[in-house]
């Protein structure tokens, strides 16, 4: 059986690129929610990331 993806789109100030910004992440299924997969941003190259109101709703909607 093939996985379900769930695709989320967020917005929010990015402060890499100084403007409003839309976020698509994926998720997929786990026992116990689900688990950020993909996101459409330099997230892990971003210095901003630790105070990223974005990078920080994706991962908030894992535990959803």
């Amino acid at each position: 059986m093939e996985e379900e993806i769930i695709e989320i789109n967020l917005s929010g100030f990015c402060r890499t690129c100084n403007s409003m910004q839309t976020v698509t992440c994926e998720y997929i299924p786990t026992e116990s929610g689900r688990k950020l997969d993909v996101m459409n941003c330099a997230h892990k190259t971003c210095r901003h990331h630790a105070a990223c109101a974005i990078y920080r709703e994706a991962h908030e909607n894992e535990q959803i």
